[in-house]
């Protein structure tokens, strides 16, 4: 009778009995982690044991390395030392001046020589011309006078080692000791030792009880000698090493390094006792805990069946009612306790669930009305924006139909004409608010952090604004509660534009009495000075409600006083987040028809008396000719700005050739065409200004023509589209609408001047004095600029050039523009810093 037995049965078994009971369950489970940990105890104490054996046997392993080291050192040293007291015997310097007394006495007295060393060794002596005239009867004994070496040893008198490999594989230690005569001092002889490193090494590996050792460059690793130990090769080899002559030795050629190879085996016959160990543990373990499982589940499963028909009965039925019974304080009466906790708390949700609704149906309606209010506070600002914009573009407008009609008189002409600049202008600075505040809120806004005066920004701002208050009847003026000619760093542009904002306000709602700014200092210490800006009228006030609203974007006060008297109401968001950024803040006091105080507080370094403070905005216009000459390609596709840019340019005296799209352009320069110049919009089609930019740079490149200046002329005002247009290859940057003044400026920077018949110098020139302290300031203003490929430093060099007229570094500080202008700004930095260096100038630091 054939029986077949099947393997998995038995797992079968095993599965439905813990299926059948949750005791046969835990059991189970129990069992399996008994299992687990007992595998884990072993692997983590096989683990540790190996570790700590290994470690051990590593640390022995590496005392070996260090004893065959001190092994081959004191061989080495014992060698040197004979040498040493041999070279300063005075039978060697006699035997090499005396022949007859050498062979007589020296020769034999080589022969006969001995080295107090176990290994192979020779010993030579020779002459400079590397004749042997003596030496030990060993193989070693030669005098290697092609060696380096030796040559080195007679040229410096200093003694010499080296390393060789002999014709049958052994590794030789070489020493060079020379042979100095007493009264001259210089080097007559030489003696050559040499050590056999490989016989030293023969013996140790069996001494030792070690597999292999070797000897390396520690530089490069290649092995120079290595001995094997006579027992079969390891299947596993570790090692150990250290460094031969761990002390610098004078003349070592290269590090060498001694290794030594054995078989670390820990567990080497200890693995199977502690194996037989651990099983029988382990057995023991899991019976008592299956056992443990068996008795501890039983206490629990009776009151959890109990449990289980309670629930069932709520399920089947429903039947929230039904008394949940008390099974004790442990985690099965704790489990009943919250079925109850459970069942009570469904049966109050049932109760709770309408009011639930009706707190989420508020809650939802409060969120609507947020979300209407938002969407009401930025339709009012729509509309606000656009009647601001509407308001100028009327005028723009308007006028411009007035212009059209015929035979206008001269007067009425430059008043329809100056009314359409003014609403420009207008428009403009409601471009500019907007384009800040969005730059504020993308994070993209940076500062410029220069030297300033507070005095002296009140007073241009009071400058500013005479006329209009002036016009208005009002009494205008500004305090500093402060010493005179104070200076402190900050965005001086930025402090500018938010006083002009308090200012503008100030006086556009007050109608009569006075408008104030004053500065003072708030809080100082040795590095931080808190200044105050603040801008007092006795205008129509602010309710004490409204004011909240003041600093805040696309809310206003009061829209119809705003409808009075005009106005965004972005100039106070704008004050505000400027404030922030500099570490400040913002306020108001005001009382209605009494007037108001609007101040901002900003966070400033001082800085020394000594410090200039003039400012970018105070630098005189430089490279801005009367006349220009030269021939422009303007690449523009709208026909408006078409007209504009070329009639603006023929105003200027300069000729323009005009092409509608980048494709043209590039054209047009493939074509021949001589333009000095080239004005490059950026957004049209067919090819935009960048592409058709590297373009022509490429073409440029092939040809080897010269560099023709690409100034961008685009409606982006933000600093990326300046950098890109940079980086594409273009030189120079000019935002619309076009202004007469900037044109001219970038203009003058490419373009030359009309020839100007020039004065015939004298024959002798008087040295002009230099201003050093304005030099200094100067130079010291310059260089950050070139550091942070700042435009301004352009016009700095400007002045810088103008106040070195007529000495010897005008040509210099010439170059150094030049640089600047072609935005080498590097190069330029450094030619400057030579200069002041040589000239002695002292640097201001801003």
């Amino acid at each position: 009778m054939n029986l077949r037995v099947n393997p998995y049965a038995p797992l079968k078994a095993l599965w439905h009995w813990q299926r059948n009971s949750l005791a046969n369950a835990f059991a189970l489970h129990a069992a399996l982690i008994a299992i687990a940990s007992s595998l884990m105890v072993a692997m983590v104490s096989l683990a540790v044991i190996y570790s700590v054996e290994h470690n051990a046997l590593q640390e022995k392993l590496q005392e070996k390395s260090r004893h065959v080291a001190e092994r081959l050192e004191g061989a080495i040293g014992t060698l040197e030392n004979a040498v040493t007291d041999l070279s300063k015997n005075p039978l060697l310097v006699t035997a090499l001046l005396d022949s007859s007394g050498r062979v007589s006495h020296v020769v034999p007295f080589f022969q006969s020589y001995r080295l107090p060393i176990a290994a192979a060794s020779g010993l030579s002596l020779c002459d400079l011309n590397g004749e042997n005239l003596a030496s030990m009867r060993s193989e070693l004994s030669e005098c290697r006078a092609d060696s380096p070496r030796f040559k080195q040893l007679i040229d410096d008198g200093k003694t010499q080692r080296e390393v060789t490999v002999l014709k049958n594989g052994h590794l030789v230690w070489t020493l060079y000791q020379g042979i100095v005569f007493p009264y001259t001092g210089t080097v007559e002889g030489v003696v050559v030792s040499q050590l056999d490193l490989t016989d030293i090494l023969g013996g140790l590996p069996k001494d030792l009880d070690l597999e292999g050792i070797a000897l390396l460059r520690a530089d490069t690793r290649e092995i120079l000698a290595e001995t094997e130990g006579s027992g079969p090769a390891p299947t596993t080899e570790e090692t150990a090493s250290v460094r031969l002559f761990r002390k610098s030795l004078a003349g070592l050629p290269f590090p060498i390094e001694v290794v030594v190879k054995d078989s670390l085996s820990p567990f080497q016959d200890k693995l199977a006792p502690l194996l037989v160990g651990y099983a029988l543990g382990s057995l023991v373990l899991i019976l008592a805990v299956v056992f443990w499982a068996r008795r501890a589940t039983a206490k629990v499963v009776a009151p959890l069946r109990q449990l289980r028909d309670v629930s069932r009965n709520i399920a089947e039925n429903s039947d929230l009612t039904i008394a949940i019974p008390h099974l004790g304080n442990d985690e099965v009466g704790q489990l009943a306790s919250a079925l109850e906790v459970m069942v009570h708390t469904i049966r109050d949700s049932e109760y709770s669930l309408e009011s639930k609704v009706a707190q989420r149906t508020e809650e939802l309606r409060k969120s609507e009305a947020a979300a209407e209010a938002a969407s009401l506070a930025k339709s009012r600002f729509l509309a606000t924006m656009s009647h601001e914009i509407r308001t100028p573009m009327n005028g723009i407008l308007g006028m411009a139909q007035l212009l059209l009609t015929p035979n206008l008189a001269e007067g009425e002409r430059q008043d329809y004409t100056r009314t359409i600049l003014t609403s420009g202008q207008t428009l403009m600075t409601l471009l500019n608010d907007i384009l800040d505040l969005s730059k504020i809120e993308a994070g993209k806004f940076q500062t410029e952090i220069s030297v300033f005066s507070p005095e002296q920004l009140m007073r241009e701002t009071y400058l500013l604004f005479a006329g209009i208050a002036k016009n208005k009847g009002l009494q205008f003026e500004y305090i500093w509660h402060g010493p005179a000619q104070l200076r402190y760093r900050s965005d001086a542009i930025r402090l500018r534009q938010m006083i002009g904002n308090l200012v503008g306000n100030a006086i556009k709602f007050t109608a009569q009495g006075r408008v104030c700014i004053e500065a003072r200092e708030i809080k100082k210490d040795a590095s931080r000075v808190m200044l105050e800006f603040a801008v007092i009228d006795t205008g129509i006030g602010i309710e004490e409600e409204q004011q909240s609203l003041l600093f805040q974007p696309f809310s206003q006060a009061d829209s119809s006083t705003t409808r009075q008297f005009g106005g965004t109401g972005l100039g106070l968001s704008i004050v505000h987040n400027l404030a922030k950024m500099l570490g400040g803040d913002t306020g108001v006091d005001s009382t209605p028809d009494r007037g108001s105080r609007f101040w901002f507080r900003i966070q400033v370094e001082p800085v020394g008396s000594g410090i200039d403070s003039r400012q970018a905005d105070r630098t005189v216009k430089a490279n801005a000719p009367d006349r220009l000459a030269g021939r422009v390609l303007v690449v523009e596709d709208n026909p408006t700005n078409q007209k504009v840019t070329v009639e603006l340019l023929h105003n200027l005296g300069l000729s323009a050739t005009l092409v509608s799209d980048g494709q043209q352009a590039v054209d047009a320069v493939m074509g021949g065409d001589a333009a000095d110049l080239i004005l490059m919009d950026l957004q049209m089609p067919i090819m935009d200004g960048y592409a058709a930019t590297e373009k022509i740079r490429q073409y440029e490149a092939t040809k080897g023509w010269p560099r023709r200046p690409i100034v961008a002329l685009t409606a982006n005002a933000f600093e990326n589209a300046r950098k890109q247009c940079l980086s594409s290859g273009m030189d120079d940057f000019l935002a619309k609408p076009l202004v007469t003044d900037a044109l001219v400026k970038v203009l003058g920077r490419w373009l030359k001047d009309l020839p100007v018949a020039a004065e015939a110098p004298s024959a002798i020139q008087p040295q002009k004095p230099i201003d050093m302290p304005r030099i200094g300031a100067l130079v010291g203003e310059i260089l950050p600029l070139l550091a942070q490929n700042k435009f301004d430093a352009i016009d700095r060099l400007a002045l810088l050039e103008a106040a070195v007229a007529g000495t010897v570094t005008t040509d210099g500080i010439a170059e150094v523009r030049r640089l600047a202008e072609e935005f080498s700004f590097a190069q330029a930095a450094e030619q400057l810093r030579r200069i002041a260096t040589a000239q002695n100038w002292k640097i201001a630091r801003t």
